[in-house]
């Protein structure tokens, strides 16, 4: 069975709805910026 280690939600996937907040352990989620090694 195939884990998933990473996955990214792009701004215009996200619907600002908070469901991942409420239905993620609190562990699960990381925001980041993804280019802030080219800044």
């Amino acid at each position: 069975e195939k884990e998933i280690k990473t996955a990214y939600i792009t701004g215009a996937d996200c619907t600002l709805c908070g469901r991942c907040i409420d239905v993620c352990h609190e562990d699960a989620l990381k925001f980041d910026f993804r280019l802030k090694s080219l800044v």
